[in-house]
Order: structure tokens, then sequence, then C-alpha cells
């Protein structure tokens, strides 16, 4: 951590003291003369200042395989501007720790995507798998993709870090801001499965972020309201799991 006068922390400090000097310019003596008005204008100040320092004094990570375990150990969260988006359930972020961080233009990223970027897995769902190389797409793979790209494309997204998977790829819970502060942001797993574009992913490292149930629960609605994928005839409809094992269990024949 720089020292210098650019150090996030001695900004953060200096804004601190200036609104406590504007506000006694505003207050009689009678009041700033108080200790109690520091010690209160100090805990005012005290939690949106460590919740900015918390957010600018981290370092930017380059890939997935740059975040220390310590970091998925406390379930720490990342902010990062989503640059590309691959199959139904993961994209890229540009991780951006500090407040204002530049985001590059996206041609700065032809040919390094994968050098400079960190891949999302979403956590705990499981969309419908888009064709690559003999298997073919099952039926929404398209819509799911799409329904994607719309939410969190050229967005900021905040993501809790979860644990990385073998294929290197952040397993996290992603939220995403669709409309101006002070609208919360939305849960993309969650969104996608009230879209009847994912089903709750039961897999090899599934990971649910503590709403396992919530998420059943998103899926139940629309599957009772034949949203997305569920409209179709559900006599022939397998899992984006079973339909992965039945066509690698095929190349392998």
């Amino acid at each position: 951590m720089t020292t210098s006068d650019s150090d996030p922390r001695k900004t953060l400090a200096r804004i601190a003291r200036s609104t406590i000097d504007a506000l006694s310019s505003y207050l009689p003596a009678s009041v700033t003369g108080s200790p109690y008005f520091f010690l209160g204008g100090a805990v005012l100040m005290g939690f949106p200042v460590y919740g900015l320092y918390r957010t600018v004094s981290v370092r930017r990570y380059m890939t997935a395989e740059h975040i220390p375990h310590t970091a998925f150990e406390r379930r720490s969260r990342i902010r990062g501007r989503v640059v590309a988006v691959g199959d139904s359930d993961n994209f890229r972020i540009y991780h951006t720790p500090r407040l204002f961080s530049r985001v590059p233009r996206l041609e700065s990223f032809k040919g390094v995507l994968m050098k400079k970027t960190i891949n999302i897995r979403i956590a705990g769902v499981d969309a419908p798998e888009s064709a690559s190389f003999s298997m073919p797409a099952q039926p929404f793979s398209i819509e799911a993709r799409a329904w994607l790209t719309k939410e969190v494309l050229n967005r900021d997204v905040i993501v809790r870090l979860l644990s990385r998977d073998q294929y290197q790829r952040v397993v996290g819970m992603a939220f995403v801001r669709r409309y101006p502060f002070p609208f919360p942001r939305r849960n993309v797993s969650l969104e996608m499965l009230r879209a009847g574009l994912a089903t709750v992913y039961t897999g090899k490292g599934a990971e649910y972020g503590g709403i396992l149930e919530k998420l059943k629960r998103a899926e139940e609605m629309a599957r009772r309201e034949r949203k997305g994928m569920w409209a179709q005839d559900m006599t022939k409809y397998t899992t984006p799991a079973e339909h992965k094992k039945r066509h690698l269990r095929g190349m392998d024949l």
C-alpha cells in the first residue's frame, strides 16, 4: 500500500475531517465545543469511510488465479465491469477495486481476455447448454444467454467469492443494479431462476451462498407459471447436467 498523498486511506481521512469542519461552521459553539459532537461525528463518518476504505484499498486481481485463498475463505466481495458473456451461466469481469477505476475499451482485451479478466461461474444455477464441439445446443440456450447478456454485459457487478472450480473460474454469487441507486442490486442467480432460464445446480462443487431454499422456491415458482424453458414439452426435458453427461459419454464410445 502506497504511503503517498494518493493513498486512499489518507484521502478518506481528509474527506471525514472536511465534513466535520463543514458541519462545525453551521452549528453554534455550544454544540461544536462539546466532546460528544466530535464523538458523534467520528461514529457517523466512520461507517461510510470504513466501507469506502474496504472498497478502494484492495489491489486489482488480473484473473481468478490471482485471488488468494483467504479471499474465498472470508467470502469476500469483488467489484468489476462485465466485459464478456461466455455460456449461459458465466461471464468475465474486469476487476475494478477502486471507486473510480477506469475500464479499458473492449478492444483492449482482444486476444488477452483470459489474461486480464476474471471468469465468473454464477453460483447455484445451471442454464441450458450451448452447442460445443459435437454436443448440440439445448432448447432455450440462446434465450438464456441473451437474457444474461442483457442483464449484465457492460454493467458493474458485485461478486461474493465462494470457491474456485477445476476450470479456474470463480464460483460466486453475482449482484447487478439494473436501476440507479437507491434501488437494490439484484441477485443474478435468483433472477435467472425466476425467468425460467435455469435450474438449481446440484452437481459437484455446488455453492449456494446460504440461499439454497430461496433458489429452490424461485425455480418451483417458474415451473408452476411455465416460464421460459418450463413452457416446453417436459416429457422431453433433460437437465443441463444430464444433457452434457449424455453427449460426453457418446464422445467416449
